[in-house]
């Protein structure tokens, strides 16, 4: 099965900032150069990405931040969203993340599958595709 992933940011984050190693959030990032997950984006993920990472309250070293990103850029893919509506969505902000696993969904083939994996389930709608690290690593 392969496994094609839309990181939100909070994932991606905490991943940099947990001290702890089995932490859900750092295995999936570490599942991404086993070649585990493949990671989807477009430009507009890549943007916030870059712009929250370097946000000076999470400290984060620029090689760390430069190591992820090139990760992304190397094993990932990237896709041009599908315009969906988004009155469901808490924070439109969302919007692009949602729109871009709903993208990948429809470009699957039966031995593929796409996830939307986030810390705060809460800002989407609950479906079977979007899942917490924990989950997603349950599920694999």
């Amino acid at each position: 099965m392969k496994y094609y992933v839309v990181f939100d940011t909070n994932v991606l984050v905490s991943s940099l900032i947990t001290k702890n190693l089995e932490a859900p959030t750092v295995k999936v990032v570490d599942m991404i150069a086993d070649g585990v997950l493949t990671p989807v984006f477009n430009q507009d993920i890549l943007d916030e990405y870059t712009d929250v990472l370097h946000r000076p309250k999470f400290s984060l070293s620029d090689e760390s931040i430069d190591n992820l990103l090139k990760m992304l850029h190397q094993f990932g893919q990237s896709i041009d969203p599908i315009d969906t509506d988004e009155s469901f969505l808490r924070d439109t902000d969302d919007k692009v993340f949602y729109e871009v696993v709903m993208a990948k969904r429809e470009d699957l083939s039966e031995s593929e599958d796409a996830y939307l994996v986030s810390g705060n389930l809460k800002h989407y709608p609950v479906k079977p595709f979007i899942v917490t690290p924990a989950e997603l690593i349950a599920m694999i």
